[in-house]
């Protein structure tokens, strides 16, 4: 303990002086440049070209492009010593993805097409295609979905493109690039996205028309017979629809779609209907948690309690209750979203998924510390990295670092194992605080 000043510099100035660095270590461009650093010493080529492609994301996400680009490029130079065919070609992947959500759409396609995998290849030029939609690049999105070889993946990207050229106004197109899908399946899931469009820019009457035509075809569609195969990791952006080894998976795919338009739309009753007519309790579940969304988000709070509450019975008809965990995620999130925080997490211990639970906790944290509870906040956001595995730690760190424990947090970050995962939660909390300032 310092009880004297010898030199004749004051004490505190040195404690100043240590605070002062400490809140420059704690600035979110540190923390990214920590990242950065971190990724570029990993030994294993495969972890350190993962890391690296995806604090690239970040880098890009807080402005810095030409950082971004850089990394991107030391990843892709690293892919070269990976030993393993298979391993060489998921950093590819991998790689190609990052690049699509920091809006090089033209890099990804080129990384794409190094992926000897004709499937994964396949599935790289399907994010591509609906990032350049995405971006108003329907032109370079049709011309790389052409050169898709499976016809189910084609399909697949066709449908992000329509959806794309909806969400832009220009719903003729949409409603071309639609009719043009061979596959049923998938024409009914474009019409459904563009039905949700048309909602959202005001056309209720052309969105009910449109749903309602998305599900006569689907009423034609012989579900049980369908092949399981598809973008599985981006089959719906709904949570709860995950390809499950079970033809249903793929009616609540459609369904959902379906039911969100006509509820976006204001037909509200004519949704509950559509859901409560599915035979498969599973698939009417997530047909019901849609409904249930929509309503929160109009504010519909009665409504929501009714829906859920079907949508709760349908869930107990399901003999196996993990393959349940994503709707009862939903329902939770919901739950929290009218404010009913102890329901939710009452509803969040009922999850059959460890990560699915994770996600929950970590969302009734995030409302316990906006409620001013800091010390539930704390304990719940343990209990979410309790169940959490280590490759989703990173996404609730930064939850955490939002709601202003950062100390805790960076704590926490130094107990990931992979160096890797320990890159990428430092550049996650990094984007986190950046977004609040």
């Amino acid at each position: 303990m310092i009880t004297a000043e010898p030199i004749g510099i004051p004490v505190r100035w040195f404690k100043r002086a240590f605070a002062v660095q400490e809140r420059k270590e704690l600035e979110p461009g540190a923390l990214l440049e920590r990242a950065v650093t971190l990724a570029r010493q990993i030994d294993n080529p495969f972890e350190r070209a993962v890391a690296l492609a995806d604090v690239s994301r970040y880098q890009a996400e807080m402005g810095d492009r030409s950082g971004a680009m850089s990394t991107v490029q030391n990843a892709l130079a690293g892919v070269g010593g990976i030993r393993s065919d298979a391993w060489r070609e998921r950093a590819l992947d991998f790689i190609a993805r990052s690049q699509t959500e920091m809006d090089d759409q033209g890099g990804a396609y080129a990384t794409a097409c190094k992926i000897q995998n004709a499937s994964l290849r396949a599935a790289a030029f399907v994010n591509v295609a609906e990032a350049q939609a995405t971006a108003g690049d329907v032109v370079g999105a049709l011309a790389t979905a052409h050169n898709i070889d499976d016809a189910s993946l084609r399909a697949a990207a066709l449908v992000f493109i329509a959806e794309s050229q909806a969400n832009a106004g220009d719903v003729a197109s949409a409603l071309a690039t639609a009719h043009g899908i061979a596959d049923a399946f998938w024409g009914a899931a474009a019409l459904a996205k563009i039905a949700s469009a048309q909602a959202g820019l005001g056309d209720w009457e052309g969105a009910i028309s449109t749903a309602r035509k998305a599900l006569a075809t689907e009423r034609r569609i012989a579900h049980a017979s369908r092949p399981i195969a598809g973008p599985s990791w981006r089959i719906s952006s709904a949570p709860w629809c995950r390809i499950a080894d079970s033809p249903w998976s793929w009616q609540a795919y459609l369904i959902t779609g379906i039911v969100e338009a006509l509820a976006k739309a204001g037909d509200v009753d004519g949704a509950l209907a559509t859901a409560r007519d599915i035979d498969n309790a599973w698939s009417r579940a997530t047909g019901l948690a849609t409904v249930a969304a929509t309503q929160a988000e109009v504010g519909d709070r009665q409504g929501v309690v009714s829906t859920m509450r079907e949508a709760f019975i349908a869930i107990n008809e399901v003999e196996d209750a993990a393959m349940c965990a994503g709707v009862v995620c939903v329902l939770a999130e919901i739950q929290l979203k009218v404010g009913d925080l102890a329901k939710a997490s009452e509803t969040a211990e009922t999850i059959q998924s460890q990560a699915l639970k994770a996600t929950a906790l970590a969302e009734i944290a995030r409302a316990r510390a906006q409620a001013g509870d800091r010390q539930g906040a704390a304990d719940t956001f343990r209990d979410a990295l309790a169940h959490a595995p280590e490759d989703q730690r990173g996404a609730i760190l930064g939850i955490q670092a939002e709601t202003g424990d950062v100390a805790t947090a960076l704590k926490s970050v130094e107990a990931i194992k992979s160096h890797a995962l320990r890159a990428m939660a430092l550049a996650e909390i990094a984007a986190r605080l950046a977004a609040t300032r």
